[in-house]
């Protein structure tokens, strides 16, 4: 997982504001169990792309996960 990691971030250097990217950087770090950098990574897919029902699914899982009920909502 960490190549993986390591891929998503060399194509946001050339890519910055392709949203699948930060998407997929952000599945892979949930993963792993790294739920704070998920959830900025679903963020910033979002803010590229808002309609993207995913990501907003996603930051409504791990808020949720997290004991944190009206962020949770609010994704």
């Amino acid at each position: 997982k960490k190549e993986a990691l390591e891929v998503y971030d060399e194509g946001l250097k050339i890519f910055p504001t392709f949203y699948q990217l930060h998407f997929n950087k952000g599945v892979t770090l949930a993963g792993e169990q790294r739920y704070d950098e998920a959830i900025l990574s679903f963020e910033k897919s979002v803010s590229h792309n808002p309609g993207h029902a995913s990501s907003h699914s996603a930051i409504a899982q791990l808020n949720l996960m997290k004991g944190q009920k009206i962020k949770s909502i609010l994704a």
